[in-house]
């Protein structure tokens, strides 16, 4: 809630704002975002949401969006998962499960093999994630089949690349290890709004 802590919130002591202020690089802390020419911060929409249970079902789904869904499964289980894994892989990543998502996805989308293909190919090609290692990063994060190539994964990218100076095997590495960093897409700069599952603080 902007300009302060929501009512029955615990309150954050000025040791944790500055203990999250210095986890950043200065030019999280002083500089426009590079990439985008604003601040992370300057990006979101106001935090002032309510979470809802997504509208729809996938038991509701027919036609060809159901084709496309067994399709996207089909490919999920072809990576060597489970079709209950692959089931829950995609409704996390497609917002049938909201917790992950606010208001970034306000409907669940029905995914398609090419998106997937998309996503798959930018890991490997992009950041050198391969053959177990792909699989480990859909396990460990299975949002990363949703997210979008050029608001989510080409500027994380860019921001590890120029603000931490990891490129190459390092930079794949921290992918390899924290995946969840492909999804950020906020930055408190020291002035926690609760946004912490996708905030660059947590890195």
């Amino acid at each position: 809630m902007a300009g302060g802590l929501a009512p029955g919130s615990l309150p954050r002591t000025t040791a944790h704002v500055q203990q999250c202020v210095t986890q950043l690089p200065l030019q999280h802390r002083r500089q426009n975002h590079p990439h985008a020419g604003r601040s992370l911060l300057s990006l979101q929409p106001a935090r002032t949401f309510r979470l809802s249970a997504a509208t729809r079902s996938v038991e509701e789904l027919e036609g060809a969006e159901l084709e496309s869904w067994k399709a996207c499964m089909s490919q999920v289980q072809d990576m060597g998962f489970s079709e209950e894994d692959a089931q829950k892989y995609l409704e996390k990543a497609f917002a049938w499960k909201r917790g992950y998502w606010g208001p970034e996805k306000k409907e669940p989308e029905v995914p398609s093999t090419d998106k997937l293909n998309e996503n798959l190919g930018f890991l490997s090609e992009q950041l050198g994630i391969e053959g177990e290692d792909l699989k480990n990063t859909v396990s460990k994060f299975p949002q990363v089949l949703g997210l979008s190539i050029d608001r989510h994964l080409k500027v994380n990218k860019h921001i590890l690349e120029h603000d931490y100076k990891l490129k190459g095997p390092a930079m794949t590495n921290v992918f390899k290890r924290k995946p969840q960093v492909l999804g950020n897409n906020y930055n408190c700069d020291g002035d926690c709004k609760g946004e912490c599952v996708r905030c660059w603080v947590q890195f």
